[in-house]
């Protein structure tokens, strides 16, 4: 579970729906509905899990776990996936890369900090 603040500031527990390990990284991915992309609590969440990742990739995984320890978070659409259902997952975190960048700039143009 991630920890992040609601658009209130009031403290909620957040759980990505997947998680893929390439050769080279680990990825929290977040499936939504277009419609869902226009909500506060995305965004909140977006940037929530991507400072997760930047906390997670500085941590060496244990000796017996055989991992990359490099995390990223991609939130893919249903419109996304749908045009590119045949697509290889690398392809799909190319086009869902801007998508997370642009909820990550919302959530941290609304932040009072």
């Amino acid at each position: 579970l991630i920890d992040y603040r609601d658009a209130d500031g009031i403290a909620r527990p957040y759980e990505v729906d997947f998680v893929v390990k390439t050769g080279d990284r680990m990825f929290l991915v977040e499936t939504k509905a277009d419609r869902d992309l226009e909500l506060m609590q995305i965004a909140l969440k977006a940037r929530a899990a991507q400072v997760w990742c930047e906390s997670a990739s500085k941590v060496r995984p244990p000796g017996e776990i055989l991992q990359p320890r490099q995390w990223e978070y991609l939130i893919i659409p249903e419109s996304l996936y749908r045009k590119h259902e045949q697509a290889t997952f690398s392809t799909i975190a190319e086009f869902s890369r801007p998508i997370r960048e642009a909820l990550i700039a919302k959530a941290e143009g609304t932040l009072q900090l």
